[in-house]
C-alpha cells in the first residue's frame, strides 16, 4: 500500500500518557495534522512520541514512517530526528532477503537452503519487509554496497550526535519491547503491533492479541543528556569502524571460487592462488572511508579525557553503580579512571600513533625475540590498493609464512617482515590427514 496513506493511519499507542499508565490510547495521525490551535512544533512532537513508543526491534518498520511524518511537519524535532536515525540502520535492511535472492541462485546447496529460510520466517511486517525489494544483488560488488548503505546510516547516526552534543530529552520508552536490561537491550520479546486494515484508506496499528498487556505503553522515563549523547556516538564509531573495516577490500570472485572447489579439500595455499585470479579481488574499495578511521580515534581519544575531567557528575561512586546516574540510559555512569599512569600512557600513544608516529615494539615467542619499529596507522591512512600485489604465501595451517612487500605497506618501516613471520609463526605438522601448530610461541609484548 503507497506510503501516503500513511495520513489516514490510526495507531494506538501511548504518546502523552504519564509514566506507568498502562491503557493504551488511540491516535489519529490526521486528527493531530487537522487540529486546531496547535503549532506545528506541538503536532510534530505528538507524532515523535508516536513513532517513539513504536521504535522497538519487532515494529521500527511502523516507527519508520510515523517519524517521517513528524519531519515533514517539523524538520527541527530533535526527538524525531533521534529516532529516525536509530530506525534508519535496520531499514537498511529492507528488502534485503529479496535482493540476495540472485546470489543464492548461483548454487544448488544455497538455493535449496535460502528456500528453507524463507519459508521460516513467520508470516507478518518483518517478513513482508525483508522481502519488499526486487532481485538485484547479483555479484560481491553489489552486495559489498548494500553493506556501504549500513555503514553510511551508522555514521549519519554518529554525526547527527557529534552535532548534538548538548542534546536534553526525555525518553518515554515501553521497556516491554525488548528483552531484558532496559531499553537499549537488543534482543527482540515477545511484543509486537499488527496492521488492522479498515478500508483501503484507513488503517493502524494495535499489540497483537497475544501480546496485548505486554505492548500496553507501560512507559519508563530515560533521560539523556552531553554524557549520554557522547557515549552513544562512541559507539556508532565501534559500529562504523568494524563495517569499514570489514567491508574495505574486494570481494570479486570469491563465490566462484567456493564453487569451484565445493565439496573438496584444498589447501589454504590453494584457494588463496585462485582468488588471486580474480582481477578485482582484494582491490580497495574507498580509501577515504579508511582514512576516517583516524578521525573517529582522534574523537574517541578527546572523549576519554573529556570523561576524565567530568568524572565527578559521570560516577560519583568511583565506580559503576547504578546509582552513579539514576533515570539516565547509562545510569551505571561513565567511569574513566584518572591520574593512573597506565591509563594516561594509553591516551598518549593512541593519540601519538593517530598522528601518524611509529612505535618500538618487541615480537617474539618464549626463546627468541626482536624489537621492531611499528607505524600503527599506515594501512588507514595509505591503504594498499590492492592486496594481491603482495603475493602473500601460506602454510597448509593458514598462516601467512611470506609477502613481497617486507614493510608491510609501511606498517613495519624496519622492513622485517620476514623475520617476525619466521619468529612467531608455529611450526605446522600434519596428523592423521589433518595439520596442527605443536609448539607453544607467544607473543612479547
Amino acid at each position: 500500500m503507497k506510503r501516503s496513506l500513511m495520513l489516514s493511519a490510526i495507531f494506538i499507542v501511548a504518546v502523552g500518557c504519564t509514566p506507568n499508565s498502562i491503557k493504551p490510547i488511540r491516535i489519529n495521525p490526521n486528527d493531530i495534522l487537522n487540529e486546531k490551535g496547535v503549532s506545528a512544533s506541538d503536532k510534530a512532537e505528538k507524532l515523535a512520541r508516536a513513532g517513539e513508543t513504536l521504535a522497538t526491534p519487532n515494529n521500527f518498520i511502523f516507527a519508520n514512517d510515523v517519524l517521517d511524518m513528524a519531519l515533514r511537519v517539523d524538520p527541527n524535532n530533535k526527538r524525531a530526528q533521534f529516532y529516525k536515525h536509530i530506525v534508519a540502520i535496520p531499514m537498511v535492511a529492507k528488502g534485503s532477503l529479496k535482493r540476495i535472492k540472485p546470489l543464492t541462485d548461483r548454487n544448488q546447496k544455497s538455493a535449496a537452503e535460502y528456500a528453507r529460510v524463507v519459508e521460516n520466517i513467520k508470516a507478518g511486517s518483518i517478513k513482508d519487509f525483508l522481502l519488499d525489494g526486487q532481485e538485484d544483488i547479483k555479484s560481491e560488488e553489489d552486495f559489498q554496497a548494500h553493506l556501504d548503505e549500513y555503514t553510511k546510516a551508522v555514521s549519519n547516526l554518529r554525526n547527527w550526535l557529534k552535532e548534538n552534543k548538548s542534546l536534553e530529552l526525555t525518553l518515554y520508552v515501553n521497556p516491554n519491547g525488548y528483552k531484558t536490561g532496559g531499553a537499549w537491550a537488543a534482543a527482540i520479546r515477545n511484543c509486537a503491533w499488527s496492521k488492522v486494515v479498515y478500508s483501503e484508506s484507513v488503517y493502524w496499528y494495535e499489540p497483537s492479541d497475544s501480546s496485548y498487556e505486554e505492548c500496553a505503553h507501560n512507559s519508563q522515563e530515560y533521560k539523556i543528556n552531553t554524557a549520554d549523547v557522547e557515549a552513544m556516538q562512541y559507539i556508532a564509531s565501534g559500529m562504523q569502524i568494524y563495517s569499514t573495516i570489514l567491508n574495505s577490500y574486494s570481494l570479486s570472485g570469491a563465490i566462484d571460487t567456493a564453487i569451484t572447489f565445493e565439496g573438496l579439500s584444498p589447501s589454504s595455499q590453494n584457494v588463496l592462488n585462485a582468488l588471486m585470479k580474480q582481477p578485482n579481488f582484494a582491490k580497495v574499495r574507498d580509501p577515504k572511508a579508511m582514512r576516517s578511521i583516524i578521525d573517529m580515534g582522534i574523537d574517541a581519544v578527546a572523549g576519554a579525557r573529556w570523561a576524565q575531567k567530568m568524572q565527578d557528575s559521570l560516577c560519583p561512586h568511583g565506580e559503576s553503580n547504578p546509582e552513579n546516574r539514576p533515570g539516565y540510559i547509562f545510569a551505571d555512569g561513565l567511569c574513566v579512571k584518572t591520574n593512573d599512569p597506565k591509563i594516561e600512557k594509553a591516551l598518549d600513544n593512541a593519540e601519538a600513533a593517530l598522528a601518524g608516529q611509529s612505535f618500538i615494539t618487541t615480537v617474539g615467542n618464549s626463546n627468541e625475540h626482536v624489537a621492531t619499529k611499528v607505524k600503527p596507522v599506515a594501512l588507514l591512512a595509505e591503504p594498499i590498493s590492492d592486496l594481491k600485489t603482495l603475493r602473500p604465501q601460506i602454510d597448509d595451517c593458514g598462516q601467512l609464512t611470506s609477502i613481497s612487500d617486507d614493510t608491510a605497506g609501511g606498517l613495519f618501516p624496519n622492513g622485517n617482515v620476514q623475520d617476525l613471520l619466521k619468529i612467531t609463526n608455529k611450526q605446522c605438522v600434519r596428523f592423521d590427514g589433518y595439520f596442527y601448530k605443536i609448539d607453544n610461541r607467544e607473543n612479547i609484548n
